[in-house]
């Protein structure tokens, strides 16, 4: 009996809950109930609609990015200890293949019609190959060779590891975009060493 009892109180509850949210849509919305119901109605459908929508427009994008850029992979882990990152645990040290083997899947991707190239990473900037060579000798590499021909892009740089050459060369270079994502986690210096990151403020000053 008691469990019925709950049941039943749990009910008019409820139902007192939809009343109070029916006042109170109707102070809102002095239209007539037949009217806001439909108003509702075609909302929903709207949504359902947008939803069914969802998977073929993110299809189409896919086939877009597809057609026009390439995403080649330079360098994976890290070795950086920043105070709230799990980077290093997850993913292991820094690691990038030689850059021959780079170049070559620059030039696979530029002659299956990407117009632009993408290099990414977790710490692009940290691109160091098995034979010492850095990311300016690759940028260098990419740049010299005629097969490449696709536009190149830099993912995202640490200030601190964004050379002047760096940018001297991505400045000369007809192949790189000039455009590169630098990101700024803070403005402030004691955060930034709380953070127990690399760069401060001052490398965007300069």
């Amino acid at each position: 009996v008691g469990e019925h009892d709950q049941r039943a109180a749990d009910a008019r509850d409820q139902a007192a809950h939809a009343e109070q949210e029916r006042v109170l849509e109707r102070r809102h919305d002095p239209r007539p109930d037949q009217e806001r119901r439909d108003a509702r109605a075609r909302v929903a459908l709207h949504e359902r609609r947008e939803d069914q929508r969802e998977p073929e427009r993110r299809a189409e994008q896919a086939h877009a990015d597809e057609r026009t850029r390439g995403f080649l992979k330079v360098q994976d882990g890290c070795d950086y200890t920043c105070t709230y990152c799990t980077i290093p645990e997850a993913r292991g040290a820094s690691r990038s293949p030689a850059v021959s083997e780079i170049v070559t899947r620059a030039r696979d991707l530029s002659a299956r019609g990407h117009h632009e190239i993408i290099l990414t990473g977790v710490n692009v900037g940290d691109f160091s190959a098995p034979d010492g060579t850095g990311l300016l000798g690759l940028l260098q590499a990419l740049d010299a060779d005629p097969q490449v021909t696709a536009r190149l892009r830099i993912s995202s740089i640490e200030p601190n590891l964004l050379s002047d050459a760096i940018i001297e060369l991505m400045a000369g270079s007809p192949k790189f975009c000039k455009h590169v994502h630098v990101p700024m986690q803070s403005g402030s210096a004691s955060v930034l060493r709380a953070m127990q990151r690399r760069y401060r403020p001052e490398h965007y000053r300069a």
